[in-house]
């Protein structure tokens, strides 16, 4: 999404509270997939939990992470297929919670960092390779599945 989309996402959600992105980058791999569209709802930060992914906002960009930590005033972000933990994010950087994933047409609520999804997080982290043939292999899987 450019950098007009994001402000109209942002505008939409404080309106309305609510707002509905289609994904595309890969740092949330495998939990959330390029193409999958999740929805935003808003919420204050004191009503975040550990595990949860959220939307936030950092020099004029939006990322979707996962919060690994509560360290208030602020959370702690983190992409499941990053290395490193995101710098604290603030109230006024937090601008929602997941609450649904729609992939492949279905409705799913955001999954869990499980056991399985944190051993494919730690390979993707480790490799580039690994990453792009993962997500190549899921682009595939979801044409031949819609048609």
């Amino acid at each position: 999404m450019d950098r007009a989309g994001d402000g109209l996402a942002v505008e939409v959600l404080v309106r309305f509270g609510e707002v509905s992105l289609r994904m595309a980058g890969t740092s949330m791999v495998p939990s959330v997939w390029p193409g999958d569209v999740v929805t935003i709802r808003r919420c204050p930060i004191h009503e975040v939990e550990v595990g949860q992914i959220v939307l936030a906002t950092r020099g004029g960009r939006l990322f979707v992470h996962r919060v690994v930590a509560l360290q208030p005033p602020h959370l702690l972000l983190q992409g499941d297929a990053l290395a490193g933990q995101d710098p604290p994010v603030s109230a006024d950087q937090l601008l929602g919670r997941v609450e649904t994933i729609v992939r492949e047409r279905r409705r799913i609520d955001p999954p869990a960092l499980n056991l399985a999804r944190q051993i494919v997080s730690a390979i993707v982290r480790r490799s580039t390779s690994a990453s792009r043939l993962l997500v190549a292999g899921h682009r595939l899987r979801r044409r031949l599945v819609l048609t």
